[in-house]
């Protein structure tokens, strides 16, 4: 996993979760695949994205210190390649659900789990 992140470190600007669009750099300590895009925008109680192959969109709230995002759904189309494509979109998705906070610091979010270890990390997106 990634690094632990104490409760003091987290913040919660309102408009920094929502108003980007997020490319994932890493996921549980791992790389993004090469050839493959994972990205969430949070909107209105929903995050969505692209997952490496399919899209998903999940439910989310939030509180001072705590982000909660519920199940995902999403597409269910079989991609072949890159290899483990569909590993590392099972392993996001899960990850995902065990968000439990968030930080945003300048183009950067990282989400953690409960133990404080930060399990995604994203970088602001260029498109919307």
């Amino acid at each position: 996993m990634g690094d632990k992140l104490s409760q003091d470190e987290f913040s919660l600007l309102r408009d920094g979760l929502e108003n980007h669009r997020w490319l994932l750099v890493s996921y549980g300590g791992h790389p993004v695949l090469d050839g493959t895009r994972i990205t969430a925008a949070f909107r209105d109680g929903r995050v969505s994205g692209t997952a490496g192959c399919n899209s998903y969109s999940a439910s989310y709230e939030r509180s001072a210190r705590e982000l909660d995002i519920g199940p995902a759904i999403s597409t269910r189309i079989y991609c072949t390649g890159p290899e483990g494509v569909m590993t590392q979109e099972r392993d996001y998705l899960g990850l995902l659900e065990s968000a439990a906070r968030y930080r945003v610091g300048g183009d950067r979010l990282t989400i953690a789990d409960a133990t404080g270890y930060s399990i995604l990390e994203y970088r602001q997106s260029i498109d919307l």
